[in-house]
């Protein structure tokens, strides 16, 4: 009888080892060294229990795949009491494992996607026509399949004008806000800054003391190769999101004065990897009470200028904590199509939210000066650098996907995103 009874206890023990090894197992699934290590943690204690267990009785101990596990007891999150759950009698050891990794899974993932649901299957259909992304009542009819930029303009007057912002009472000059932008390569962070840096309040980091040998302007102005250079982070962890002490930063840009003019009511901070680091980049405002905005710039996942393939799933998750980690009231967000479709609507949208801006055209060309070289690399090229030139060249034109599946993660952050939109 005490044989039997010490087996019973064994049984017991091991059945609630086995649940407790696989909740923590959901944990540290991600972090393959960390599961190593407690599996054989685990393991190790099953092999003392057994043998604690077993040598007295000069039996040899086992259990086949299904059992009677015993009472629980789970710690209610709400009243911090124990209470008593019972697995059900005869529930196969696969059975329980699929049910808390299912659990655990479902709870990690929405706290991770609030805004995502997670009933809806793991691909999903682009539209088949473009019309169905791009607001463009005069768009020509060529099968659904591109639409040209020029057809989309109501009145081409308005792309060689400059936008002034409403006005406001002058407050007298404060500290600089810094304006990060947030867009991922290929995405038109260039042109965004070349917008913005028509503003005269704006100041950008076009200063060939920012380059590595100083003779030449860094290029299009992005503060990335500033940072490389002086050991801030290397350049295979420019887009690890917490390679970048943002402390030593901005005791760098203190020291080196990297815009053209410090004093400058907006410093523009552009640099792709950015979109990567939106968490570290609001908890370092907010810690050393600094003046920031952000203007984030995305494209729709089904456009077929997404030509960076292997790089969507990281821009989801990118988009998804600047969403998630960037205050509403400081961010402004732009649909890259809306743009360079109907740009006037968004520059004054632009204006209206941040008037310090003062004016802003879309005629500038800052970026590249005299590079040749910097000219025919850019997106733009053979439209004179401008986004005016850009949008009425033959060059901008708008296109699916050939696929016509993508993620479907990818569309619903997209369409929180859109959801969004400033204007």
């Amino acid at each position: 009888m005490e044989d039997r009874a010490r087996r019973t206890s064994y049984y017991k023990e091991r059945q609630m080892l086995e649940v407790y090894t696989l909740k923590h197992r959901v944990f540290c699934s991600r972090l393959s060294t960390c599961d190593i290590i407690f599996g054989c943690f685990c393991f190790c204690l099953v092999v003392l229990l057994i043998v604690d267990h077993c040598s007295s009785s000069n039996e040899l101990c086992g259990y086949g795949s299904s059992f009677e596990p015993p009472l629980g007891r789970d710690k209610d999150a709400s009243t911090g009491e124990h209470n008593e759950t019972e697995i059900s009698k005869g529930m196969s050891l696969e059975a329980v494992t699929s049910d808390i990794l299912e659990q655990e899974n479902t709870v990690i993932a929405r706290n991770s996607f609030p805004f995502l649901s997670f009933q809806t299957p793991v691909q999903a259909e682009c539209p088949r026509n473009i019309k169905d992304l791009i607001v463009c009542p005069n768009a020509k009819d060529k099968k659904g399949a591109i639409i040209s930029c020029s057809d989309c303009i109501l009145n081409e007057s308005s792309l060689s004008s400059t936008f002034y912002a409403p006005e406001k009472e002058e407050t007298g000059q404060g500290d600089s806000l810094y304006l990060p932008l947030l867009v991922p390569p290929d995405f038109g962070s260039s042109v965004l800054s070349e917008i913005l840096g028509s503003s005269p309040s704006v100041s950008t980091m076009c200063k060939k003391s920012n380059s590595k040998d100083g003779k030449r302007v860094p290029w299009q102005c992005e503060s990335t190769w500033l940072l490389i250079n002086n050991g801030i982070f290397s350049f295979n962890d420019r887009w690890n999101p917490h390679a970048t002490n943002w402390t030593d930063v901005y005791r760098l840009y203190d020291k080196v004065k990297p815009w053209e003019n410090g004093d400058a009511p907006i410093l523009l901070d552009k640099s792709p990897p950015n979109i990567a680091k939106a968490q570290d980049l609001v908890e370092f405002y907010t810690r050393k009470n600094l003046n920031y905005r952000f203007i984030i710039m995305w494209r729709h996942p089904c456009r077929k200028d997404w030509n960076k393939k292997k790089k969507h799933g990281d821009y989801a998750l990118h988009l998804r904590n600047i969403l998630e980690y960037i205050p509403k009231e400081k961010r402004f967000l732009i649909n890259y199509d809306d743009l360079i479709t109907r740009p006037a609507r968004v520059i004054e949208a632009l204006l209206g939210w941040l008037p310090e801006l003062r004016s802003l055209s879309l005629e500038q060309q800052t970026l590249n000066g005299d590079h040749s070289s910097e000219v025919h690399e850019r997106s733009l090229k053979g439209a004179h650098g401008t986004l005016s030139s850009y949008i009425l060249s033959k060059k901008c034109s708008l296109s699916l996907l050939k696929k016509t599946e993508v993620s479907n993660q990818m569309l619903q952050i997209w369409a929180a995103f859109e959801k969004e939109l400033s204007y």
